[in-house]
């Protein structure tokens, strides 16, 4: 069986996975260039699940065994990616029975550069028949992607039809994320016309705007990912407003707007925060070194070898260990573990009165926050006593 290795391919400057990004905020992506590429765990592992659910794929569409894993990662792997391994060839049977022509491709290259100068990319699955192109997407994240309006899938999808479109007069777009770890399938369908308007309209000039390293710093969600997030002068001078209200206490800032300046961007200084410890670390451990900081490894934990558990439980009894204690005592499994038992519509209708609703605890958000706001089963006014919340007031007000 050939090699597959996705980590050797190149990286387009203005990415599809990055479009969230550069869309919104199109000074990014030329300031990201100047920093290299850093792996990490997490993108290694993804890129070795996609490996493997290409290596499954490509066997199954041959005719031949599912690949021999020996390593026991890989097999774990090969395991988390069968929903969606499962789920492109369910798709393509059922296209293909009603399409005789129908044609499927891997991991093909794509190139929307009709729209992104330089822009390309790699397609998880595509398949075409009938005037419909499907474009199926492998997610291996523990946060939820949806596939509406998702500007990723939109760009490979452009770029299908820039290779394919003048070949099989395709007419509508079809393009569904599968996300094994949280069981979520999400597609969107569209047709050509609307996503050629989007890609006219609305990537176009952003790529232009990205590109000659104009626009607006805008921040927001997208800078989570992003590769300049640590030393981003935009965040530095927006929260230059805080770090001059950090020498007084808050009972001592002079109005409501000082403590509002905080509570807003409070969630925002935290993340940039950890964005440039997060970069720290990585530096550092590919040897950069930073004055007066060093590197050091946090408290650790322990956890039983795959297949120990027989050998430690007898070796405690051995010892003279009570077998009885070793293990915990039954516990009742969680509400997540005992709906799957029955189903959640049946587990909902024979405990609605049995599990009671705890608070989360209050947090402080965005007033243009899409959550809804908290309101107190009482007044919380009347907590206080008159001398006390005119005396709360003054401090605030």
């Amino acid at each position: 069986m050939d090699q597959i290795n996705h980590k050797e391919r190149e990286h387009a400057l203005l990415s599809a996975s990055g479009a969230t990004r550069w869309m919104a905020c199109a000074p990014s992506a030329l300031l990201e260039d100047n920093f290299p590429e850093l792996s990490s765990r997490w993108a290694d592992e993804g890129t070795a699940r996609h490996e493997i659910a290409e290596q499954i794929l490509r066997n199954k569409l041959d005719g031949k065994r599912m690949p021999a894993f020996r390593d026991p990662d890989k097999k774990q792997m090969a395991e988390d990616v069968m929903p969606y391994v499962q789920y492109v060839l369910q798709t393509y049977d059922k296209i293909k029975k009603e399409h005789s022509d129908a044609v499927i491709m891997l991991e093909q290259h794509v190139r929307f550069d009709d729209w992104v100068p330089g822009g390309f990319g790699s397609a998880d699955a595509i398949i075409i028949a009938g005037g419909t192109l499907t474009l199926i997407d492998l997610k291996n994240g523990h946060m939820k992607v949806q596939a509406v309006g998702n500007p990723q899938l939109r760009l490979y999808a452009l770029g299908a039809l820039q290779e394919y479109d003048f070949i099989y007069d395709i007419e509508q777009v079809e393009y569904v994320i599968v996300q094994p770890p949280l069981n979520h399938v999400d597609s969107e369908l569209v047709v050509v016309d609307e996503l050629c308007d989007w890609a006219d309209n609305k990537v176009k000039p952003a790529a232009e705007l990205a590109l000659s390293g104009k626009g607006l710093f805008v921040e927001g969600e997208h800078c989570k990912y992003c590769k300049a997030a640590h030393c981003c002068r935009h965040r530095l001078n927006t929260y230059q407003a805080i770090a001059d209200l950090m020498d007084k206490k808050p009972a001592e800032l002079a109005s409501t707007g000082d403590i509002a300046t905080v509570l807003r961007n409070a969630d925002s200084v935290t993340k940039f925060i950890k964005a440039c410890t997060d970069f720290a670390v990585d530096a550092m451990q590919h040897g950069v070194k930073y004055p007066g900081c060093k590197l050091i490894e946090g408290r650790g934990s322990s956890a039983l070898i795959d297949g120990a558990e027989a050998t430690l439980v007898q070796r405690l009894v051995n010892a003279g260990a009570d077998k009885d204690l070793i293990y915990k005592p039954a516990e009742l499994a969680t509400k997540t573990e005992l709906q799957k038992l029955v189903g959640k519509k049946v587990f909902e209708g024979l405990t609605a009165d049995l599990y009671k609703k705890i608070p989360g605890k209050l947090k402080v958000d965005k007033a243009e926050s899409s959550k809804p706001e908290w309101t107190p089963p009482n007044s919380a006014v009347s907590d206080f006593d008159g001398e006390e919340l005119s005396e709360y007031v003054k401090v605030v007000s």
